[in-house]
């Protein structure tokens, strides 16, 4: 078995760029997903939206899924819109990739109970973002 999440060990050789002595299938754990994600000059929304938009995922269910899609997305964008003259928002006007990453440091990688959820919701949302980022 791999390391497991949050057991502060590295499976990855981040100092030369390569994969070190990892195996294939390697467990990740926080530190190597925030080392290798970073900021990335990815812009955030503000502590308020953040934390609507952790209320909305600590609430998802597979029953309330298509409400929480609509409301992921208007907190996503209106924060974006409101912020957008103070140059928070990323140039596309969005925080969808701060999104992305939130999913995956934040929700795929220690919840993988809810990775079915999780893709559903990603599906749902029908942002070409989410793909990219």
């Amino acid at each position: 078995l791999g390391p497991r999440v949050g057991s502060g060990t590295v499976p990855f050789d981040l100092s030369g760029g390569g994969l070190g002595g990892a195996s294939f299938g390697a467990t990740l754990n926080m530190d190597t997903l925030v080392a290798v994600t970073g900021d990335a000059n990815i812009a955030c929304p503000d502590d308020g939206t953040a934390d609507k938009i952790g209320f909305i995922m600590n609430n998802l269910s597979g029953a309330n899924i298509d409400g929480k899609v609509e409301e992921v997305r208007q907190r996503l964008l209106s924060a974006s819109s409101a912020s957008t003259s103070g140059g928070g928002a990323n140039a596309n006007g969005t925080y969808f990739p701060w999104f992305a990453r939130y999913l995956v440091t934040k929700r795929v990688s220690i919840e993988p109970n809810f990775h079915s959820l999780y893709l559903a919701l990603i599906e749902k949302l029908g942002e070409k973002m989410l793909y990219t980022e």
